[in-house]
């Protein structure tokens, strides 16, 4: 009985083989979807916060189903330092066509668990066969355009109860942007343990992110 649960625990252990995390020197790639295409940097992290990033990121991806790591991701690049274009900040982005993904991590910002699941939600969304479907429902819980939403500046997009955007749909200024960064800034809540109850607690007062939230449940259910 011993060596049974001994085989069990080797087993939920096991990283999925058909991903790859890996780091990089300072080097250029290219990242993006069928519409966008950035140029990118990724410098080389050190072993230490490697090695800290991987063994979380083996953790956080078993939060899926195996089989959808193994269809929609192939590899993830730890960057200690990640710029895309002419964009200085920022802490992952992904290659649709590649199934990779770039997360920059440091030892300051603890937010590798919401940047994972942030990115590869973009890979998620955009290969979904019923994309069109889910832009329609949500479109109908999103009461202003993106782009043309007045927010308030005075604290970052993580802060303060943001009551006017959320009475739109609106989880945080960030969402305002467009409608793949408020998905993936829901679905990101959803699917981050120590962020869920944040979600939940605010998609009881207001009823469009409510409506969301229940889009965002449906959608992880096949994943």
């Amino acid at each position: 009985m011993r060596s049974l649960f001994l085989l069990f625990l080797i087993l939920i252990t096991l990283p999925v083989h058909s991903l790859e995390i890996k780091k990089y020197d300072y080097k250029r790639y290219i990242a993006g979807n069928d519409h966008i295409q950035v140029e990118i940097t990724c410098d080389k992290p050190r072993d230490g916060l490697f090695k800290s990033a991987k063994y979380k990121l083996m953790r956080y991806q078993r939060s899926y189903k195996p089989q959808t790591i193994k269809k929609y991701l192939k590899t993830i690049v730890i960057c200690e330092k990640l710029r895309a274009g002419n964009e200085k900040w920022v802490r992952g982005t992904y290659n649709l066509k590649q199934k990779s993904l770039f997360i920059e991590v440091d030892r300051e910002t603890d937010d590798l668990e919401y940047v994972f699941h942030h990115e590869f939600n973009s890979i998620l969304l955009l290969t979904n066969k019923n994309l069109k479907n889910i832009i329609s429902k949500w479109y109908q819980s999103t009461h202003k355009e993106y782009g043309k939403v007045r927010v308030d500046n005075s604290k970052s997009d993580w802060e303060g109860k943001h009551i006017a955007i959320r009475r739109l749909g609106f989880l945080f200024p960030y969402s305002t942007t467009s409608f793949e960064n408020d998905f993936n800034v829901m679905a990101a809540y959803y699917k981050s343990g120590y962020l869920k109850h944040i979600l939940k607690s605010v998609s009881y007062r207001y009823p469009l992110i409510k409506n969301k939230y229940k889009i965002i449940k449906i959608f992880y259910n096949q994943y």
